[in-house]
């Protein structure tokens, strides 16, 4: 019988799914900073299939699947709903949203700006030219 390494968070009732398949799997439950990981994982692994997603119903579907790990995410943290709205309508207001799709190419900031040091330390994300 082919057996494979899987090592990926699963919805919670794939185990009764799997056994009802007549599939024999190992596993183990995630807690604390090893569960934060594996949703991290799967947020990832979400994003990755819905930039795939070929139909709009795929990309709705995909959705759905980030706001799930999103939402447990936020029930590690003891977040709620309401919690994660107040601070998003709070950056709204402040900063805006991403509705008009503005993507910075290049910056050029005087030596004196705080932001230098950031982007300085920050060589993975942003090139110094």
């Amino acid at each position: 019988m082919p057996k494979f390494i899987i090592n990926k968070l699963v919805r919670d009732n794939y185990l009764n799914i799997y056994q009802e398949a007549g599939q024999s799997v190992i596993y183990k439950k995630l807690s604390g900073l090893a569960l934060r990981k594996a949703l991290l994982c799967k947020f990832r692994e979400e994003t990755t299939e819905y930039h795939k997603a070929p139909t709009a119903d795929n990309r709705l579907e995909e959705l759905a699947d980030m706001q799930e790990v999103l939402d447990s995410l936020a029930a590690i943290d003891g977040f709620s709903d309401k919690d994660i709205r107040k601070i998003q309508e709070q950056k709204r207001r402040e900063k805006g949203s991403f509705s008009q799709g503005i993507f910075v190419q290049e910056m050029e900031l005087k030596d004196s700006d705080p932001w230098v040091e950031y982007y300085r330390n920050s060589t993975e994300e942003y090139e110094e030219l």
